[in-house]
């Protein structure tokens, strides 16, 4: 009886399983490619250039002590980078790990319940810097 019981609900639960993830399937894979496949390619020029007007702002937002802002910025880079980094990746592997260097450090700041500027002020210029030659790369 035990035996009978033990296979019913594992034949249960197992159905369930399969059902749900028969229902889920096609809505996490279509919002899955949409975030992964940005609506518009961009140039590496052009996703520097974007990149660069961010850093500058988060700049700005440091030296001024906003840290509301600073908060909000930190992700746009985010958001910049993530739309051409695997051109950078696959033409300039040097200089990808060399943004990556940064600005991995740079977000993360940014998200810290208390800005660091002494640290932060820094890791951006190098990120900008960084950025700048990568775009400098590119216009030649």
């Amino acid at each position: 009886m035990k035996r009978l019981l033990f296979f019913t609900l594992t034949f249960a639960l197992l159905l369930t399983i399969g059902l749900l993830g028969c229902g889920n399937s096609n809505n996490t894979s279509k919002s899955e490619d949409t975030k992964s496949s940005p609506s518009k390619k961009v140039t590496i020029k052009e996703g520097s250039d974007h990149l660069l007007k961010a850093a500058q702002d988060l700049k700005k937002a440091i030296e001024s002590g906003d840290n509301n802002q600073v908060k909000k910025l930190g992700p746009v880079l985010e958001d910049k980078w993530s739309v051409y980094e695997d051109q950078v990746k696959s033409k300039y592997p040097d200089l990808y790990k060399k943004v990556e260097m940064y600005l991995d450090p740079a977000i993360a700041g940014s998200k810290a319940s208390s800005i660091d500027k002494q640290t932060l002020g820094p890791l951006v210029d190098q990120l900008i810097s960084a950025v700048q030659e990568l775009k400098d790369k590119t216009s030649n």
